[in-house]
Parts: C-alpha cells; sequence; structure tokens
C-alpha cells in the first residue's frame, strides 16, 4: 500500500486528538506528506489545532521552515460526503431524482452508520490521490470507534449484490407486487404510511450504482484495516483503566490486527532537586511540599508505552508552534 495509515484509538478525555496531532507533526518531521483526519463527528481537531478547516477538504498546517515533510487537516461531513458520492454514481437525470427523495434526505444525515461509512469512503478517496505518504487518522472514542472498524464489513452485507437485488427486484423483491400484497408489507404501510415505502423503494432503485460503488470500496477498506502496514496506537493516560478500551482491544484481537504501540499522554514529569542556591525557607516548603506530592510511577509501568507525550500546561498547546514543541518529545526512533 503505497499510503500509510495510522489510527489513534482512545476513550474520551484522554487527549486523543491533541496526541494524534502531534504524531502526525512527528511524521511530518520524518519527511513525509501527512494528512490528519478526524471522523469524529465532534470539532475537536479544529479546536485542537485552533484553526478553521473545511469540512472534507484539507487545510494545509503552517510547520517550521526546517521540516522536511508537509501536514494538512481535514474534519468529514458525513453528510456532504454522502451526497457528493452518490452524485458522482449517478447519471444526471436519476440525480436529480434522487436528490429530491426523502429518504435520501433522511439517509444523508440520519441513516445509522451514516459516520463510519462515509469515514472508510473518505479514506479511500484520500488513498488514491496518492498526494500523501500517511494519513493519521483520529478516530471516535473506543466506544464508538468499533463501529468505524466493522463499518467495512456491514457496508458489504447491506450493499451486496444479493440484497441490493431483493430491495430493487419487481418481479420478486421489496418493489414487487407480491412483497406489496403481503401481510409485512401491510404492515410497514401501517407504521411508515404508503408514500415512504414508495420512497425507500424508489431510493435504492435509484441508488445501486452508488451501492455496488460502495460494496467496492468497502472491500478495499477491509484490506486497509487488515493491512499488515497499518498501524494502532492506543491513546491512555496514567493509572486510568477503562473498560471500552479493553473491549475494543479485544475487538481488534478477534479481528487479528494486532496493536502496534501504547502512548501514554500526560506523563510524569521528574521535578529537579531543589538547588542549595534556594534560601528562602518558605520557597523550600513549597518545593518540597509539590514533590512529596507529585504521583510516583513505576519505571515497568511506563516501559509498557512506547511513546511519551508529557504533562505540559495547556496554555503551551493553544498553538501550532505550541504543539510543534510539545511533538518533539515523540522520539522518532519509536514510530
Amino acid at each position: 500500500m503505497s499510503t500509510a495509515v495510522i489510527f489513534m484509538c482512545g476513550t474520551g478525555g484522554v487527549g486523543k486528538t491533541t496526541s494524534s496531532v502531534a504524531m502526525a507533526m512527528a511524521q511530518a518531521r520524518k519527511g513525509k506528506r501527512c494528512l490528519l483526519m478526524t471522523i469524529d463527528p465532534a470539532q475537536r481537531l479544529a479546536d485542537a489545532l485552533h484553526l478553521k478547516i473545511k469540512d472534507n477538504v484539507p487545510t494545509p498546517i503552517a510547520l517550521p521552515k526546517d521540516c522536511k515533510g508537509s501536514l494538512s487537516a481535514m474534519m468529514l461531513d458525513a453528510g456532504l460526503a454522502f451526497e457528493s458520492f452518490s452524485q458522482q454514481y449517478t447519471s444526471p437525470a436519476n440525480w436529480t431524482k434522487l436528490s429530491n427523495n426523502r429518504y435520501f434526505q433522511f439517509a444523508k444525515s440520519n441513516m445509522g452508520g451514516i459516520q463510519e461509512m462515509m469515514a472508510v469512503v473518505k479514506m479511500i478517496e484520500l488513498i488514491d490521490t496518492n498526494q500523501y505518504d500517511l494519513i493519521v487518522i483520529d478516530t471516535p472514542p473506543a466506544q464508538n470507534a468499533q463501529q468505524f472498524f466493522e463499518a467495512p464489513e456491514k457496508i458489504q452485507h447491506l450493499f451486496s449484490k444479493s440484497g441490493l437485488q431483493w430491495l430493487t427486484s419487481k418481479s420478486s423483491g421489496f418493489a414487487s407486487i407480491n412483497f406489496a400484497k403481503s401481510i409485512i408489507a401491510k404492515g410497514l404501510q401501517v407504521f411508515l404510511g404508503r408514500e415512504t415505502m414508495t420512497d425507500i423503494s424508489d431510493f435504492f432503485a435509484l441508488f445501486t450504482q452508488s451501492a455496488l460503488a460502495l460494496e467496492n470500496i468497502a472491500k478495499r477498506g477491509q484490506s486497509v484495516l487488515q493491512d499488515p502496514t497499518t498501524a494502532y496506537w492506543l491513546v491512555e493516560v496514567p493509572h486510568r483503566e477503562i473498560k471500552q478500551l479493553n473491549t475494543l482491544k479485544a475487538y481488534l484481537h478477534t479481528k487479528q490486527i494486532t496493536i502496534t504501540g501504547r502512548l501514554l499522554n500526560k506523563a510524569p514529569i521528574v521535578l529537579p532537586e531543589i538547588p542549595n542556591r534556594v534560601h528562602d525557607l518558605r520557597l523550600r516548603t513549597l518545593m518540597r511540599e509539590i514533590q512529596q506530592h507529585q504521583t510516583t510511577y513505576d519505571d515497568q509501568l511506563l516501559e509498557q508505552y512506547a511513546l511519551q507525550l508529557p504533562v505540559t500546561n495547556p496554555h503551551n498547546l493553544e498553538s501550532i508552534s505550541g504543539l510543534w514543541e510539545w511533538s518533539l518529545n515523540l522520539s522518532l526512533e519509536s514510530l
């Protein structure tokens, strides 16, 4: 695979997005053309970079002049991506009908799994541009990330040829007269209404080519997830064992996906000894109290993490230059 992919995973509140920024910046330091994409519907990436980032459009990030690589960032707008993708695979005549279809309007913003589905599509589209050596993907919190990793398989089931044939067939499927006369269809009409049933039938008939393209992209997405060059990093914070993260790790294990490494965010800083030149008793007492109350960490615990980002003043991360300086803590040899 010419474009490598890194998935940054972690639970909410561990600083996963800022850690993803640091990872992408470190990779750019190595000379790579990097894209950082968030598939989390929250606006955390724009907040982390303190920039206005256009949805579905890579935004260049200004890095120091001596940086060998480059970095762009992008946030996913699933509804906009779904509309653009559907238009690409629909004839102009059918697009007018599809775009006005009420179920299509519902699907692009409310259909279950639309965020994960379009994240897979956008990932493949970005790989196909050949503009990037590496794509770093900031996944949703661990409790939702599994839905993204399951998306390629679910898309293939949903839009398989046999499924589409049943949904669009007028002789034996969902759109057939026999089904319309069935007890199931009559029950659905009671709950959904005849017009809604017609809209759903028309939607799948008009969406057929897009659905077939989605199935092919899903197969490629599955290959990316299982590619040996694809990396999975778990972002954690000290002494915080999270059930959702363990569940995600167990899921990845069932898919025979190996965790590349663990990144410890908010790693402890070793405080220096109190200098002898500090003669002020009150200052010495305060410094001693700080040392005594600092949480100690077992060296064996810290050794479990291939990468560490230290605790820092939040104000230091309120600019691109501050994030860049913070990212220097990531060892290039460990990436």
